[in-house]
């Protein structure tokens, strides 16, 4: 009997406690809504300033649907939000989108029919005379439109994605158009972002390979000056035999896209010295 009794007031109290976090809604009191639903709980960290500069929490290297990612961009920017950083930056894969032949049989109603993905997947045989159809500028759009109203600064980005073993991938961060980087050889693709002012990110460089010495593309891509910083950490990976180049450039460059300083309510994903946390491939 004491037992049965213990029980019935432990389950009590579990309920009373539970039922803390209902509430009736104003316009249908049939309806009762959970508060913890509509409270949003970011997780705030404050990073001191570092030489006079203010320092921002930042995720350099994301993924959505519209490359092989698994959620919308709209989901990136509140999953930063969530995660208490300041910047987004939008970076998809240039020559690998891997839902485009799915989104094409959702719209089936609206395109002709018969209509195929074309260069959906051109990592490691150039794009034919079709060229690359897609928006490449529209998931950036997508975010920014979101990011609005959480008051998070997104980059505008884009992945140049090749084989990862001769030629690897790299991130062009502050693109303006990432419908005019790609072009068959590698290198030029490269360039045409840095002719839009954009920084060149070395991407996990020992991903799938053996060691982390240069290939001969490597070699012609750093000679040239194409490349501005590595990538030292991708989700599960760390590369500690790889230098983190410092180029002072960098800070100078994302000072008027960050001239005033965070909200309590703005965001981004992980933290990146320039490092990455990663959900698909990459």
């Amino acid at each position: 009997m004491k037992k049965l009794l213990f029980f019935c007031a432990a389950l009590t109290a579990t309920f009373t406690a539970t039922g803390q976090h209902y509430y009736t809604d104003s316009a249908n009191p049939d309806i009762t809504r959970h508060s913890l639903r509509i409270v949003p709980q970011r997780v705030e960290f404050v990073l001191p300033e570092v030489g006079g500069y203010t320092v921002y929490k930042a995720d350099l290297h994301t993924h959505s649907i519209y490359s092989d990612g698994d959620c919308t961009p709209e989901f990136r920017v509140r999953e930063a939000w969530y995660d208490g950083l300041d910047v987004l930056a939008i970076t998809e894969h240039v020559e690998y989108r891997r839902h485009e032949g799915k989104m094409l049989n959702f719209l089936k109603g609206y395109v002709p029919e018969g209509t195929e993905p074309v260069n959906y997947n051109i990592i490691a045989k150039p794009a034919d005379e079709q060229g690359i159809r897609s928006d490449l500028n529209f998931p950036v759009k997508l975010a920014q439109e979101t990011a609005a109203k959480y008051g998070i600064t997104i980059i505008p980005g884009a992945e140049i994605t090749r084989e990862p073993v001769a030629y690897g991938h790299y991130n062009a961060l502050f693109t303006t158009d990432n419908n005019a980087i790609y072009a068959a050889d590698a290198l030029q693709s490269l360039r045409n972002a840095k002719a839009q002012g954009a920084l060149v990110m070395h991407n996990h460089p020992g991903w799938r390979r053996k060691s982390l010495e240069h290939p001969e593309f490597e070699v012609a891509a750093y000679g040239e000056g194409l490349i501005d910083g590595i990538e030292i950490m991708n989700g599960g990976e760390f590369y500690p035999n790889t230098r983190l180049l410092y180029v002072p450039t960098y800070a100078v460059r994302c000072a008027p896209q960050l001239s005033s300083p965070p909200t309590p309510t703005s965001t981004t994903r992980r933290p990146k010295p320039i490092a990455h946390r990663d959900t698909a491939a990459t």
